[in-house]
C-alpha cells in the first residue's frame, strides 16, 4: 500500500500517505523502503531519506502515515552503522550537516535484528547502501553543469566524475597532462623513498567563541598551549602524506616526512568515516574529523580533518600496504579533547612516526582497540619484495 500511495502522490496528487497535505508530493519521485520496527516505515525518495509512523499498517488507506522526520540529501553529512551490543548492526545513524547547540544532530533509525536468511545482509546494512546510492547520485547531479554556447544556443553538457575531483593537488598543475604520468609508477626511480619538507598549510585551529561582554580579562584570553592546530604537509610531485597533523598550539610542526608513491604500495581509501565533528555555535570555524577506510591489503595510519562539514576528497591522504606497515605507540601527551565532550568524546593523539600524523579516537586511548600505525622506519628499499617477486614471475616464462 506504501508503494502504491506514494506513487499516487507523485502521478495524481494524492497525499493520504502524509497527514500534512501535498507534503512532498510533486517533488520527490518514490525509489525505496523498508518497514523497521514499531510501525515505522523508512522512505528513500529523489529528494531526502524520511522515517514515517504508520499507526495501522493494516489500515493505511484510512490511517495515513505521520512523517517523524525528514532529511534532504543536501543536509547529510555521513552515514554511520552501529551495532549497539550485537555482533551485526542494528541501528543507521545520519548525521547532519547543521545544527544548533540546542538541536540533535543526528537522525536514528533502529533496525530489525531478525534476518529470514543467514546469508542476507543485516537490515541496517540495506538501508544504509539505498541511502548511500540516492544521496551519492544526488551529489553526482551537482558535478554536472549545463553550458550554452553563445554562437550556436545550443546546451552542452560538461560533467566530471569523482575520480576527476579527487586529485585536489592537481588543480594547480597543467590539465594537459596525461594521466599515465600521474600513476604511481610515473615517479623517478632515483628520488629517496622518505622525503622530509617544512611547508605546511593550517586546516582548523580549536580556537573557540568569546561569549558574553568581551574584556581583557584572564579568563578571555585562551593561552597557546590550551589550543589545537591541525596541519597539512604540502606534498611535491610523486610524494603523498599518511595523516594530517595535529599540534598544541598555533605554530606548524618543523618538519615532516612524506613517501614516494611507488610500486603500489600505497592506495587511495575507499571512502572516510567521520570520527568527530563540531558544532559551528561554539567555534570560530567548523571542523571535521575522518578516518579513511583502506581497500583490501592497506591500512590506515592517520586522519584527515576538513574545516567543513564534508566528506574530504580521496586523495588527501593515502593508505599504506600491511607489507610496509607495523604497530607503534602513542607519544605520552594528549593533543587535545573535545571541551565537555561535545557534540561527542574526541581525544587527539600524534603518533609516534616520522610522519607525524594523529589518529582522533571517540574515547581515549586506554579504553580504545586501536592500535596506531606507521610506515616501518628501515625501508630504504620498500619495493624489493615486489620487485624480487616480478623478476621470479619473469624469469620461469
Amino acid at each position: 500500500m506504501i508503494l502504491y500511495l506514494a506513487e499516487a502522490s507523485r502521478r495524481f496528487g494524492c497525499t493520504d500517505i502524509f497527514k500534512e497535505p501535498s507534503k512532498y508530493a510533486w517533488s520527490d519521485l518514490y525509489e525505496d523502503h523498508f518497514i523497521v520496527p514499531y510501525h515505522r516505515i523508512v522512505l528513500v525518495t529523489s529528494k531526502r531519506v524520511m522515517l514515517l509512523q504508520c499507526s495501522a499498517p493494516e489500515k493505511m488507506d484510512k490511517k495515513p502515515c505521520k512523517i517523524m522526520w525528514d532529511v534532504p540529501w543536501e543536509d547529510l553529512m555521513a552515514l554511520e552503522l552501529a551495532k549497539a551490543g550485537n555482533p551485526q548492526p542494528t541501528h543507521l545513524i545520519l548525521h547532519l550537516m547543521k545544527f544548533k547547540k540546542a538541536e540533535s544532530f543526528v537522525r536514528v533509525i533502529k533496525c530489525s535484528a531478525e534476518e529470514e536468511y543467514e546469508a542476507r545482509d543485516p537490515q541496517a546494512v540495506r538501508i544504509c547502501m539505498s541511502v548511500r546510492k540516492m544521496w551519492k547520485a544526488y551529489q553526482s547531479s551537482l558535478k554536472s553543469l549545463i553550458l550554452t554556447v553563445p554562437s550556436s544556443k545550443k546546451q552542452v553538457s560538461f560533467a566530471w566524475n569523482e575520480n576527476d575531483t579527487r586529485n585536489s593537488r592537481g588543480r594547480n598543475k597543467s590539465i594537459l597532462k596525461s594521466r599515465d604520468f600521474l600513476s604511481p609508477r610515473s615517479t623517478s626511480d632515483n628520488g629517496s623513498f622518505v622525503k622530509h619538507v617544512i611547508n605546511f598549510s593550517k586546516v582548523w585551529t580549536s580556537e573557540q567563541k568569546l561569549r558574553g561582554a568581551l574584556s581583557l580579562s584572564k579568563k578571555n584570553v585562551v593561552e597557546d598551549n590550551v589550543l589545537c592546530s591541525i596541519w597539512r604537509p604540502i606534498c611535491p610531485e610523486g610524494y603523498v602524506s599518511v595523516g594530517d597533523i595535529a599540534r598544541s598550539g598555533t605554530h606548524p610542526p618543523n618538519v615532516a616526512a612524506l613517501y614516494q608513491n611507488t610500486d603500489r604500495l600505497f592506495a587511495l581509501p575507499l571512502g572516510y568515516d567521520l570520527v568527530w565533528r563540531n558544532c559551528a555555535d561554539d567555534y570560530t570555524t567548523p571542523v571535521s574529523i575522518w578516518r579513511p577506510r583502506p581497500p583490501q591489503g592497506y591500512v590506515s595510519a592517520g586522519c584527515v580533518a576538513m574545516s567543513s562539514f564534508t566528506e574530504p576528497e580521496a586523495d588527501l591522504i593515502y593508505c599504506m600496504a600491511e607489507s610496509i606497515a607495523e604497530e607503534t605507540t602513542f607519544e605520552e601527551q594528549q593533543i587535545w579533547s573535545a571541551p565537555d565532550s561535545y557534540p561527542w568524546t574526541c581525544c587527539i593523539y600524534q603518533v609516534q612516526s616520522p610522519a607525524l600524523h594523529f589518529v582522533a579516537l571517540r574515547q581515549p586511548r586506554d579504553e580504545a582497540s586501536w592500535k596506531p600505525m606507521r610506515v616501518i622506519d628501515d625501508t630504504s628499499r620498500p619495493s624489493v619484495s615486489l620487485l624480487s617477486e616480478a623478476s621470479s614471475s619473469t624469469s620461469g616464462h
